[in-house]
């Protein structure tokens, strides 16, 4: 009787301690999706607009036969870093150049610029580009270069 009466306190024991463990994760996760919220309202240091002004700029310039695959923005829009596909190499500064019209990425110089050809689906005879442009960490005091820096 007694071992038993002590399994009871010791499986108790063990369900008390999940419970508590799986109310500190969700109480964890609460307190991390709602930082990520006011990241994602505030725009973190990019200002109130956040990051909808560079996906806007994103979505008003298209190129017809180009498509972006990953749009990387971090520190609030200090860091920046765009992959796509095109039927052709040459889209790809056409591109570039119309998103240097956009004022929110309007100055910003280009740390890397990587292109390689691949194929598009099971047909080797349809080749594609496929790039990554990356642009700099930008100084803390805003979105634009600093003074005298060149584009």
């Amino acid at each position: 009787m007694r071992r038993s009466i002590r399994a009871r306190i010791t499986l108790n024991a063990v369900i008390v301690m999940t419970v508590a463990v799986a109310v500190a994760s969700l109480a964890l996760v609460t307190l991390l999706r709602q930082s990520l919220l006011r990241e994602l309202g505030t725009g973190g240091s990019s200002g109130p607009a956040g990051y909808s002004e560079y996906l806007r700029a994103f979505a008003r310039q298209t190129v017809r036969g180009l498509w972006l695959t990953s749009i990387q923005i971090a520190e609030g829009g200090a860091q920046l870093t765009v992959s796509g596909r095109a039927l052709q190499a040459d889209l790809v500064p056409v591109l570039l150049g119309r998103l240097k019209q956009e004022s929110v990425l309007r100055g910003r110089p280009l740390e890397a610029l990587a292109i390689t050809r691949g194929t598009a689906g099971k047909d080797p005879a349809r080749t594609i580009v496929e790039f990554t442009v990356s642009s700099p960490r930008l100084p803390e005091s805003g979105n634009a270069p600093a003074a005298g820096a060149k584009p």
